[in-house]
């Protein structure tokens, strides 16, 4: 018992519990977005561009992450099709 009292002891004196064994945030890698009639890749990467990423990146950049991310030859895109959306553009 007076053993667990010292390994108590040592971690109130180095912080409190609360700190050694917190977790940290984690910030979303990627989003989803289901394609509705009518969207194009150009435009979906458009509206991303400016409501996610606060226009950082050229647009054409963003369409081939995005088709990079969801293995599309090309910018064809359906409507109900689900797009992966990557976050970590670096």
């Amino acid at each position: 018992m007076a053993l667990f009292s010292w390994i108590i002891a040592i971690f109130i004196m180095s912080g409190s519990l609360n700190e050694t064994f917190s977790l940290a945030e984690v910030e979303p890698q990627q989003m989803e977005v289901q394609v509705e009639k009518g969207d194009t890749l150009w435009g979906i990467a458009q509206e991303i561009n400016t409501t996610v990423f606060n226009h950082d990146y050229d647009v054409r950049h963003l369409i081939y992450a995005i088709e990079k991310a969801n293995g599309l030859e090309n910018a064809i895109i359906h409507p109900g099709q689900i797009l992966v959306i990557p976050l970590d553009l670096e």
